[in-house]
């Protein structure tokens, strides 16, 4: 939530040095906007943000959200944090839809997403395994602070048990992440429905047509 945003911008500087890990980017936006930091002045600063901004306004959030995350970049910069992103393109919505159809990929898509597995399969078990890794190398410094949707906060916290909530206590989170799923899970059932009725009329167009022809 966007309240959430503002109240870690506000305690950001608490983690400085350590690395900022996002939902909500690429590697490769988040690879210009570390360029864009390392030269001197901001006004390619403004301009690489801008570009990241448009480039995740199809995440569906509010331009006030998006703006907020941008905000955070700039912010983890100021205070020496380190960005990284924890997802990658090939596991992305449009990457699953691609792969099997609107409304499969779109299943497939949340069933990995909500996923409970330690599998390095799953979207939480993927996420881990990359915090943890890099920063056993040394890229992702501590403290570290992992920013995602409510669903993958209560898995984290079994495959990580170090962490811990921020903002709120695990039966608030576990509520969120059940609306959440949920919520999606029906919308992706209604773009069913209506893709099967627009079929229906397709079919019922293409047999007038054969009724007319065999006359």
């Amino acid at each position: 939530a966007t309240v959430q945003q503002a109240r870690l911008a506000a305690d950001l500087h608490k983690y400085a040095n350590g690395s900022l890990w996002l939902e909500f980017f690429y590697e490769e936006q988040l690879a210009a906007v570390r360029a864009a930091f390392a030269t001197p002045g901001v006004v390619d600063d403004e301009a690489v943000l801008a570009q990241v901004k448009k480039a995740v306004m199809s995440n569906g959030w509010s331009d006030a959200f998006n703006q907020s995350l941008v905000d955070l970049l700039r912010l983890a910069h100021q205070h020496s944090i380190s960005i990284h992103a924890l997802d990658s393109p090939e596991w992305s919505l449009d990457a699953f839809t691609e792969r099997y159809g609107t409304f499969r990929g779109r299943l497939k898509y949340l069933a990995n997403r909500a996923s409970q597995e330690n599998d390095g399969e799953g979207a939480t078990s993927r996420w881990a395994k990359r915090v943890m890794e890099e920063h056993a190398e040394g890229t992702a410094p501590a403290p570290v602070v992992v920013m995602g949707g409510a669903e993958h906060g209560p898995v984290m916290l079994e495959i990580v048990p170090v962490f811990e909530f921020m903002y709120e206590d695990a039966g608030a989170v576990r509520a969120a992440a059940k609306a959440k799923v949920e919520a999606e899970l029906a919308a992706a059932k209604e773009a069913k429905s209506e893709a099967e009725e627009e079929e229906e009329a397709a079919e019922a167009k293409i047999g007038s047509a054969l009724a007319l022809f065999s006359r």
